[in-house]
């Protein structure tokens, strides 16, 4: 074989891996020898080249491997066709529209499933087929919003005001059941649980800061025309605001160092679990359990927290907190001794 013949057929092998890319595959050495018919201790010269010069293949490093990938975005001032898009794109979209079930019930929900559904038409055909059944292929499991089809234009108020910078309006309703009448500065619409919360500033409340607002209680929403100064990232940044707290509660309380024991039956699962960004095993124990220590407020989310492992869990530090768990159960219990089964 002439030497032209030989770079002729170096490039149809390159332009061969560049296509498969191009087709939405992501491809390793041996994917790319495979693709074009050489051995892979020579793929990957190929795909270095690809990476030099043509714009939008990249490299990412997935374990001990380099993958090779086609991304449009990365090609500036480049007019890319948008007919055909990624798989990752496609996944991301269909995880979303799995997320969106949140939103069943308004608009969002519907655009949730929309895009995912405009994205996976523009795949390529060979790949449409495997996102046939993503309704199922892709879940993500929990609750929803209460009644959303009757609150879709409370929604639309809430979030007109916080894109837009305005008071908002809101008459709540307290967990004991009281009504109030409030004007907030709206910060973030949150999801935690599957349900929608509002971190907002209450105007005459100059003591408390950001609170959470359970969108489900919210009775009535406006929002009005007077703006507000949207706060700095020193000022208000819900992760550092969350950092202390287990679950969505907002409290004054200062954060201690809690210790819980778990029972054998959840060590499996408390080594493989975090349930705060705090938590470390301090301690395993010769019957199989467990002790897991937080640096967390002892709030009433943390309190049910525990509760929910029954008799499985047992707090040992702070003893404020233990006294109080033990309360609980015993009176729990006390239910269930005084009653007749029925």
């Amino acid at each position: 074989m002439g030497a032209e013949e030989s770079r002729g057929s170096d490039i149809g092998r390159t332009l061969r891996m560049l296509a498969a890319m191009m087709r939405g595959e992501a491809l390793d050495k041996h994917a790319a020898a495979e693709c074009a018919g050489i051995n892979p201790d020579s793929a990957p010269r190929n795909l270095r080249h690809l990476v030099q010069h043509i714009p939008g293949v990249v490299v990412e490093t997935v374990g001990r491997r380099h993958v090779y990938r086609f991304d449009p975005s990365h090609l500036a001032g480049v007019d890319v066709p948008d007919e055909k898009v990624g798989v990752a794109g496609a996944i991301t979209m269909s995880l979303a529209a799995a997320f969106g079930r949140v939103f069943t019930g308004s608009a969002y929900g519907a655009e949730f499933v929309r895009l995912r559904n405009s994205v996976v038409q523009r795949l390529a055909e060979f790949r449409k087929q495997q996102f046939a059944d993503m309704t199922r292929k892709f879940v993500v499991i929990g609750g929803r919003e209460e009644l959303l089809e009757d609150k879709e234009a409370l929604l639309d108020q809430l979030l007109d005001a916080l894109l837009r910078e305005r008071l908002l309006r809101i008459r709540y309703e307290n967990f004991d059941g009281v009504a109030k009448q409030r004007v907030v500065e709206p910060y973030s619409l949150a999801v935690y649980d599957s349900h929608l919360y509002l971190f907002a500033r209450d105007v005459e409340d100059t003591v408390s800061g950001v609170r959470t607002f359970r969108f489900a209680r919210l009775r009535s929403a406006q929002a009005l025309s007077e703006t507000f100064a949207y706060p700095s990232p020193n000022e208000y940044d819900p992760e550092v605001l969350l950092r202390d707290s287990v679950g969505i509660w907002l409290g004054q309380e200062e954060p201690c160092t809690v210790r819980v024991r778990l029972s054998s039956g959840w060590a499996v699962f408390a080594r493989h679990h975090r349930w705060h960004d705090s938590q470390r095993l301090v301690r395993e124990l010769e019957d199989g359990s467990v002790e897991l220590e937080l640096r967390v407020r002892t709030c009433p989310e943390l309190e049910q927290w525990i509760l929910k492992f029954g008799e499985s869990a047992e707090v040992l530090a702070p003893s404020e907190l233990r006294n109080r768990v033990a309360s609980r159960l015993r009176q729990a219990a006390a239910r269930y001794e005084s009653r007749v089964s029925p």
